[in-house]
């Protein structure tokens, strides 16, 4: 299941651990910038040029799953139209009666 709201996280940090500790007490002090520091951060530590390549092939592969879907979509589509219409041509009371005519007629 895909979240709704890509862009929006939740992060906790572990007590006891002094790194994690003096990061959260950073991020607790600069206010509303958080998501502006965490991303420099991370695209100094992962390399920018990397961090796109990446994003270019997540994008990549949700177009190709969402495209999947789709087609999937269509196919479930076409056989429920199937099945109705079978089941509409089998629905007729007379049905049973027009194929046993049928067979009589090439039987004689």
């Amino acid at each position: 299941m895909a979240k709704k709201r890509k862009t929006q996280f939740t992060i906790q940090f572990t007590e006891g651990n002094v790194l994690h500790e003096a990061v959260a007490s950073y991020l607790n002090s600069v206010g509303r910038v958080k998501a502006y520091i965490i991303a420099e951060a991370i695209s100094q530590y992962v390399g920018e040029k990397k961090l796109y390549d990446l994003y270019e092939k997540t994008k990549k592969e949700e177009v190709k799953t969402q495209e999947e879907v789709k087609k999937e979509e269509v196919k479930e589509d076409k056989s429920k139209e199937i099945e109705n219409n079978l089941e509409e041509d089998f629905a007729e009371e007379d049905f049973a009666e027009d194929i046993l005519a049928s067979l009589d007629a090439f039987g004689e």
